[in-house]
């Protein structure tokens, strides 16, 4: 499912591992979803809109099109793609790659997490020709939903090597499980609002 036009918040959960462990349970999806309200049974990104900016969200899953090569294989993906809504002038686009995994295993699944962002925006923009640099300020996301984003696993993802190969691409990298729209053109991490948070 894409949305086209939304100017509130949004929720965004992958039940792919959830229902991996729990086959018998009957969920809303076998993969990423978009959510207006918490699901109690896995943790969310929350993309928070106070300022209500008209934006787009599309689910990566539901549109293979856009991550199918020219001879009809799958490259490496992110799970959604969100752009702010404008059609002159500069704005926002962000990336998304949401992981479900143990403590312990943050920092492997980190690196797996940029690695797919960045793969899949390169196929985008060399390939597909989906960036405009002139257009569009660009945002990656990875979001642990179900951990705290913060102290130590913050200070792993700001590595310089890291965020220096992203700046030679223009790319802003945001490490949370919450970022709120400014404005049309910013993005900002954010706490995830108490009535957002996921309770073990």
């Amino acid at each position: 499912m894409n949305i086209n036009n939304i100017t509130n918040n949004l929720l965004v959960v992958d039940f792919t591992e959830y229902h991996k462990k729990h086959p018998e349970e009957s969920l809303p999806s076998n993969g990423v979803m978009f959510l207006e309200e918490p699901d109690d049974r896995l943790g969310a990104f929350c993309m928070l809109n106070p300022n209500h900016v008209s934006y787009k969200a599309i689910n990566v899953e539901e549109n293979q099109e856009l991550v199918t090569n020219r001879f009809g294989e799958p490259v490496k993906q992110c799970e959604c793609i969100f752009k702010a809504n404008r059609e002159e002038g500069r704005r926002w686009i962000m990336l998304l790659e949401l992981k479900y995994c143990k403590e312990n295993n943050i920092p492997t699944n980190m690196q797996n997490a940029l690695y797919e962002l960045e793969e899949c925006y390169d196929f985008l923009h060399n390939e597909k020709h989906y960036f405009d640099d002139n257009l569009y300020r660009v945002y990656f996301c990875v979001s642990h939903p179900e951990h705290e984003t913060s102290h130590p696993f913050g200070n792993f993802i700001y590595n310089q090597d890291r965020l220096l190969g992203l700046k030679a691409k223009n790319i802003i990298l945001l490490y949370g499980n919450a970022v709120k729209i400014h404005n049309i053109e910013y993005l900002k991490a954010e706490r995830v609002p108490h009535r957002y948070e996921f309770i073990r």
